[in-house]
């Protein structure tokens, strides 16, 4: 059973898989009847486990079965983003991390994390408790079936960004490492999502005057069809758990250039599955462009082995069954 806190994307995919989720509506973000109503849902569908994700769901599950004999297991997939330049965002931020990880010590039965960068950096949050890893996994994907977009034309070489548009994903660094003197002019970057930034890039990518060359797509449903069509994805992120993009990429043997931080220096290994370049480092953006750009047979063997590695270290049934282990033995099964 799947509990959700609004209609959107995932209810979609779940429907089409045939399974409807349970969507928890209320008033407003911390309207007390969602404890109510996911008691509710949980004691119907004679739940035992529940698995967290997200503050919310960490806060709103615990306090529904507290008084239950339902376990809990959570996943922390990244660091909290704390936005500075907004003080009342920042303190609705810190409140929420706060109180998400008060309730994980009072409620949760076991911590999970998707990476060691993330276990080792929340660990003094969590001392005491049963923890552990379990990178994230995906089904392999069929680049066979993915139609080419119209937005990435032939005839120049595609960087791709997909994602949120925050400043934790670093997009400044690269679209400045784009408008370096040395890199040749018929390299394109397309950047694929949506999200706060938005304005600023464009703002930058105007006072670069490359808006020729950095093209904003805004959210694109079918983004596997960019991923497969790429010739180099890029990771300019200053800090990420172990992102889904990442193995989608892997998966369809994009080339991966990545910023050598957190789940992403984890997963791929420099100059064999990917090449790793320092955060925030503009120059090294730049040189690193210029060169898997400049090297068909470094694009192919990147994306060759980092397609192998995706399917022998992070599968979904690999991951599933690790999640399955846990569920059993919280379970009593």
């Amino acid at each position: 059973m799947v509990m959700l806190f609004h209609e959107g994307g995932l209810a979609r995919q779940l429907r089409l898989s045939g399974v409807e989720p349970v969507l928890l509506r209320g008033r407003h973000r911390y309207d007390p009847g969602l404890v109510r109503a996911a008691n509710v849902a949980l004691e119907a569908a004679g739940c035992n486990v529940v698995h967290v994700h997200g503050y919310k769901a960490t806060i709103i599950c615990g306090l529904a079965c507290r008084r239950h004999r339902r376990r809990l297991v959570k996943t922390e997939h990244g660091l909290p983003e704390w936005n500075r330049r907004q003080p009342v965002v920042l303190c609705k931020s810190a409140a929420n991390f706060l109180l998400d990880q008060i309730n994980t010590r009072r409620f949760v039965d076991e911590v999970v994390y998707v990476s060691d960068d993330i276990a080792e950096r929340l660990r003094s949050l969590h001392r005491g408790m049963p923890v552990g890893t379990i990178h994230n996994g995906i089904d392999a994907i069929d680049a066979s079936l993915r139609v080419r977009p119209a937005d990435l034309e032939s005839g120049r070489l595609n960087l791709g960004i997909v994602g949120r548009l925050t400043p934790v994903k670093g997009l400044p660094v690269a679209i400045r490492a784009l408008a370096q003197s040395e890199v040749p002019p018929h390299i394109h970057l397309v950047i694929v999502g949506a999200g706060e930034q938005e304005k600023e890039l464009r703002e930058l990518v105007a006072e670069l005057r490359i808006g020729h060359r950095v093209h904003l797509l805004g959210f694109k449903a079918n983004v596997f069809d960019y991923l497969a069509h790429l010739d180099v994805v890029l990771m300019p992120s200053f800090h990420e758990g172990l992102p889904y993009v990442l193995l989608e990429a892997m998966s369809l043997a994009r080339p991966l250039l990545c910023s050598r931080v957190g789940g992403l220096a984890e997963a791929l290994e420099d100059e064999r599955t990917g090449l790793l370049v320092e955060p925030g480092n503009v120059s090294a953006w730049a040189a690193a462009i210029v060169r898997v750009a400049g090297d068909d047979q470094l694009r192919l063997r990147l994306g060759t082995e980092a397609r192998a590695a995706q399917a022998r270290s992070y599968s979904l049934e690999r991951m599933g069954n690790e999640y399955r282990v846990r569920y059993e033995r919280l379970a009593g099964v």
